[in-house]
């Protein structure tokens, strides 16, 4: 695991950032991506869909295996309330951000998200499962040189091949469905090619009707920082100005950034905003999450309810005493003169998160899994969210989510 309170570590990653801010206008790798075929991949032919995500990912060797070997399974029975439920492998990964921590170097690619991937699936019989990924921040550091090297030039991980060309891409699902992923960069904007891009998309493919799924590397919240009121500004654009245009409609914003699992449901609306950054990296905190949060849209600001936490608020409340009372036992321990490893602080607990979605053969319905574990207890649970919603009736839409846990001490 990456030691993030070392002063070190923490004095390293700053100045990267600081670099990456000062020079990411002039080193930015997308420019030279415009000369790489446009492609669009299909998929649209298939009857069913599974479709996995995974974001925010390596932190360390054993979190970032444990999760991709959830991900590597060929199928995972979940049992709720006497109901069985059977997930299968995604026919496509989809990496959502920050690959790699702290900085995005060759050998750090290689000991903490190829290593693990790789031995969580080295190879697959029959028809091999796709990868596709967009860059977070700690993947930008370096100008997206390895991002480029390593998931842009149809290589292998393991069992999964890469198939993008670009660091974007646009996915065209059974049903009707887009899965679009967007490179912000540092959350500042979206360069003219990526643009074109996504315009060349939805005048020639993207048809009326059609539900996009838009997927981008940052948690963007209006108002905090300049950079994120540019990135606001640029989904904006792209939603009024490409993706209404062409008839579509966006449905699902799903967005890393943050460790934890959060979803967001509009109020008189269908749209669904799912914040999930659980891959592998240390687990940031959901009790101070708002109720209700306002995000922007083409036509305004869109009034989001808050429909579902992992961990749930107490869980969290819970966690941040005991992070406390572990704090105040190192000092007491030393001054009595005995050992205090801090490796064994509650701080080292994970949450993995994967989500997995699949789309169902039933017209217009889509239903997405998460399945979540914690380092440390060894235990494990399941979160299943099922948006459902009628090509027919737009106004038959159901939302469910349970909840299915099994510890082992």
């Amino acid at each position: 695991m990456v030691r993030w309170l070392d002063p070190h570590q923490l004095i390293d990653t700053a100045v990267r950032v600081l670099l990456s801010g000062m020079f990411s206008s002039y080193a930015d790798n997308r420019e030279s991506q415009e000369r790489e075929p446009a492609t669009v991949p299909d998929r649209s032919g298939e009857a069913d869909l599974w479709l996995d995500y995974v974001a925010d990912v390596g932190d360390g060797w054993n979190s970032t295996y444990t999760v991709a070997r959830l991900l590597a399974t060929e199928e995972l029975k979940l049992d709720w309330d006497g109901e069985a439920h059977a997930t299968q492998r995604g026919r496509i990964l989809v990496m959502g951000g920050d690959q790699v921590y702290p900085v995005p170097n060759a050998a750090e690619y290689e000991n903490r998200m190829l290593g693990p991937y790789r031995a969580a699936l080295p190879c697959v019989r029959g028809e091999a499962p796709e990868l596709f990924a967009i860059p977070g921040s700690h993947d930008w550091y370096d100008g997206l040189v390895n991002f480029t090297s390593i998931f842009c030039r149809n290589h292998w991980i393991g069992g999964w091949r890469t198939r993008q060309r670009r660091s974007y891409f646009a996915v065209k699902l059974p049903n009707r469905w887009w899965l679009w992923g967007v490179d912000i960069q540092f959350g500042s904007f979206i360069d003219e090619a990526q643009l074109q891009y996504f315009s060349d998309v939805a005048v020639d493919q993207v048809q009326p009707g059609d539900r996009i799924i838009l997927c981008m590397a940052k948690e963007v919240e209006s108002g905090r920082k300049q950079a994120e009121i540019h990135s606001d500004r640029d989904v904006e654009y792209l939603e009024r100005e490409i993706i209404q245009p062409c008839g579509a409609q966006l449905v699902l914003y799903l967005k890393s950034g943050k460790h934890y699992y959060a979803r967001y449901e509009q109020e008189n609306g269908l749209r669904q905003h799912i914040t999930s950054g659980g891959g592998g990296a240390f687990l940031h905190p959901t009790h101070n999450l708002p109720e209700r949060m306002d995000f922007p849209g083409a036509h305004g600001t869109i009034t989001y309810r808050r429909a579902s936490t992992y961990p749930s608020a107490a869980v969290s409340k819970g966690l941040r005493k005991r992070i406390w009372r572990r704090r105040s036992c190192a000092p007491r321990a030393m001054a009595q003169g005995k050992s205090w490893d801090p490796r064994h602080s509650p701080r080292r607990c994970l949450t993995l998160t994967a989500c997995r979605a699949l789309r169902s053969s039933t017209p217009g319905r889509t239903v997405a899994r998460t399945s979540t574990g914690r380092c440390g207890s060894w235990r494990t649970g399941v979160t299943a969210l099922a948006l459902c919603r009628s090509a027919q009736s737009p106004r038959s839409r159901s939302v469910s989510e349970r909840h299915a846990g099994a510890g082992r001490s």
